[in-house]
């Protein structure tokens, strides 16, 4: 067909017409859907309810279209409750605590097997004034059972205690305990579980002693309960474990001791105050007590560095709330005793000083004596400077014990004269040891 160019541009712009009007009319219907869609969805938005709809409505869809049977049943008759120290592998380790509190535990695995003479392995990396006072083994699921100033007690897992390196410091113990302002810790014992048989047997200054079953903490934790009632002005000295068929020895500061059977002191609860221990003279206090064993003896520390060892087997028993007997002699040059304690041969001990020294030494190196001996000097005091305790450590650390000051002549002839004078010393025993019936019992 021959169009000329007016016919060919009419038809062009017919064509053309007729798509922009179909395009445009597309464009206007979008239009108007997207005004529907936005009132729908503001009108939506507005009214709660229809949201909730909305929501159960394509919850459902999702539900029918996806839904499939759960494979494997909930029986709650057959869930297992999983406790954490299942978890744990029960192993030994070393528990060290630091004179300031701080506490971590070392696998045994830390320390090489050495042969005699061996310089040992450091324990803890501690400040210049801080020092390894407990050191003892514990498997992991065993307890820590601390006994406070106040006559509070608590306990942790050794598990829970954080583990360290031999050179670390250790986490401190008012992190771990709820402790309040001025209560410091005066013992702590191993345990591996609270029962009926073992029992704590707690003293205090004035004398007062109690005898508690471990069962009774079993609920202690960190935040801590109480395990003696104090008189006013009264604090506990120390607490021990003991098993029912044991002799105990109490020690005052003026250097009486008295040796009596744990069973004297019947078992009580937590709440009670206790009963008399020993009768104390004048100003004297309680310093210590321990259970009386064969294989060990009794090391006595004047607050001027004199000391001794003396065999249990050199007091006799006698009834409890008495005077007991002379343990030790004291006079202006050695003071008044500071430390007393159960010790080992092959045992070592630190001196600690009021002037923040602490000074070691090895136990087999202090002279064994009798009861009326005032003991030798094995810490030498510089100044105005005085021992105010002593901590018994069971193995060697790196640096090597010191040996005591060998005795003057005049510490041997005195002590000599001593012991042949009051070789038959014996006792001052007052009318209540003759007649324990009349006791007071608190």
């Amino acid at each position: 067909f021959e169009f000329s160019e007016k016919q060919a541009q009419a038809i062009l712009d017919l064509r053309l017409q007729k798509l922009t009007s179909l395009e445009t009319q597309k464009i206007l219907d979008e239009l108007e859907e997207i005004r529907r869609t936005i009132a729908y969805l503001e009108d939506m938005l507005a009214n709660e309810y229809k949201i909730l709809s909305v929501i159960k409505e394509e919850t459902l869809e999702i539900s029918e279209k996806y839904g499939t049977d759960r494979a494997t049943e909930i029986n709650p008759e057959e869930v297992i409750q999983v406790n954490i120290e299942d978890l744990i592998a029960e192993e030994d380790m070393i528990v060290v605590i630091s004179n300031r509190g701080f506490v971590k535990r070392i696998a045994t695995s830390e320390y090489r097997e050495q042969s005699r003479g061996g310089k040992g392995a450091k324990t803890s990396d501690l400040k210049e004034d801080d020092f390894i006072k407990h050191v003892f083994l514990a498997s992991t699921h065993s307890y820590i059972l601390f006994v406070t100033s106040a006559g509070k007690a608590y306990w942790i897992k050794v598990f829970e205690i954080p583990e360290g390196s031999r050179t670390s410091r250790g986490k401190h113990l008012r992190t771990i305990f709820e402790f309040e302002k001025d209560e410091d810790i005066t013992a702590m014992v191993p345990l591996v579980e609270f029962d009926e048989v073992t029992s704590l047997f707690m003293a205090t200054k004035q004398g007062v002693v109690k005898r508690v079953a471990t069962y009774a903490f079993r609920n202690a934790r960190t935040r801590g309960i109480i395990a003696i009632n104090l008189d006013e002005g009264d604090r506990l000295v120390t607490a021990t474990l003991v098993n029912g068929e044991e002799d105990v020895f109490l020690t005052t500061r003026n250097g009486k001791g008295l040796r009596f059977p744990e069973e004297k002191v019947r078992r009580m609860g937590r709440d009670s105050r206790g009963v008399r221990g020993i009768r104390l003279a004048g100003d004297d206090e309680l310093i210590g007590v321990c259970p009386v064993r064969e294989d060990e003896t009794m090391l006595l520390v004047s607050e001027k560095g004199y000391g001794k060892r003396t065999s249990f087997g050199e007091f006799s028993p006698h009834g409890r709330g008495t005077a007991g007997q002379k343990a030790y002699t004291s006079n202006g040059r050695t003071g008044v005793l500071v430390a007393a304690l159960a010790v080992n041969e092959d045992d070592s001990c630190i001196g600690i000083t009021a002037n923040g020294k602490a000074l070691r030494f090895a136990v087999g190196q202090v002279s064994r004596m009798g009861r009326a001996a005032f003991g030798v000097r094995i810490l030498h005091m510089s100044g105005d400077d005085s021992v105010i305790g002593i901590a018994r450590q069971p193995f060697e650390d790196e640096e090597e014990a010191v040996e005591p000051e060998q005795k003057e002549e005049e510490d041997t002839k005195v002590a000599n004269e001593a012991l042949n004078a009051e070789s038959d010393a014996v006792t001052e025993v007052t009318n209540d040891e003759k007649n324990d019936d009349g006791l007071e019992i608190y």
